[in-house]
């Protein structure tokens, strides 16, 4: 029988990935060789990067509990390999995803202001002030700045369309990389192999058709704020935009979720919602009035 290395094997798994488009025109794709192996892209490029990630999270998963491992087409995973050795070759997410101590270290380090993750949003955050590059963080990095820490897998970015071109000239290949051939507005640290997804300026949150809501330009005032040497989305523009992704696309639920995090964990005013978008204020209000009936059941 034929043995693989772990890229390799990965590589043949991928052959046999199943894409299908959404009706939002999102993607989802399974890899129809490893059970249960299914994920999803807001496209069809992202979709194929995730399957990578999911394949390999899939794997290391597998070898740690000893769950069999198929083979494919007469090809098996050389499982000689030690996973010190997988580990080192892994994305940032999948070594996340494939949980044991170095997840668990990783948490803690993260939910005490250090860590992987954090180490590249400060190596990013330098680079793009040394060029000049207008930002704000958004994504768990900014829910997590404003006070509301939970766990995540890569850096998400506000920038300009010229900021996004001015990166790519003067950044790639120099620290950072494209995740993906051809990829064009996500990236890896190449120390870390964090994922680093670029939003722009003037594209819709959520499902990406027009309405009210647009992702804003970050050297705009009242975008954003500075803390400890990060720009980051001002919490009002955070709730508005994450309102408006929950609402238009089903596959981004957690959206809303987390904004009810926040009003819960920052006790965020009902007032806070003329602050927002006339589009947006009736689900903050529901969400508001959801938060107070759950922490004050006998009003």
């Amino acid at each position: 029988m034929n043995l693989l290395n772990l890229n390799d094997y990965v590589r043949l798994a991928l052959r046999h990935a199943v894409f299908t488009p959404n009706e939002d025109g999102s993607w989802m794709v399974e890899i129809a060789v490893l059970p249960s192996c299914i994920t999803w892209g807001e496209t069809r490029a992202e979709a194929a990067l995730m399957a990578k990630d999911a394949a390999e999270k899939w794997l290391l998963t597998a070898l740690r509990f000893g769950d069999d491992i198929p083979v494919i087409d007469g090809f098996a995973l050389n499982q000689a390999l030690t996973i010190g050795t997988q580990e080192s070759t892994m994305v940032y997410e999948s070594k996340l995803g494939a949980g044991g101590d170095l997840m668990l270290r990783e948490a803690s380090a993260y939910f005490a202001g250090a860590g992987v993750l954090r180490g590249s949003l400060r190596r990013l955050a330098a680079r793009l002030e040394q060029e000049g590059i207008a930002y704000a963080l958004l994504g768990g990095l900014a829910l997590a700045e404003h006070g509301y820490p939970r766990m995540t897998e890569d850096i998400d970015v506000l920038v300009t369309a010229t900021g996004l071109q001015l990166f790519r000239e003067r950044c790639v290949g120099r620290g950072f990389r494209p995740a993906f051939n051809d990829a064009q507005r996500t990236f890896r640290d190449t120390e870390t192999g964090v994922r680093i997804e670029f939003l722009t300026t003037g594209e819709f949150p959520g499902d990406g058709l027009p309405k009210p809501v647009a992702f804003p330009d970050p050297a705009a005032p009242g975008v954003s704020e500075e803390r400890e040497d990060i720009r980051v989305i001002s919490l009002a523009k955070l709730i508005e935009l994450k309102l408006a992704s929950g609402l238009s696309a089903p596959h981004r639920l957690r959206d809303l979720a987390d904004v009810q995090d926040l009003i819960l964990r920052l006790r965020l005013p009902l007032s806070l919602a003329d602050e927002i978008d006339l589009s947006v204020q009736p689900e903050y209000r529901r969400l508001w009035q959801q938060v107070q009936d759950r922490i004050q059941p006998d009003r």
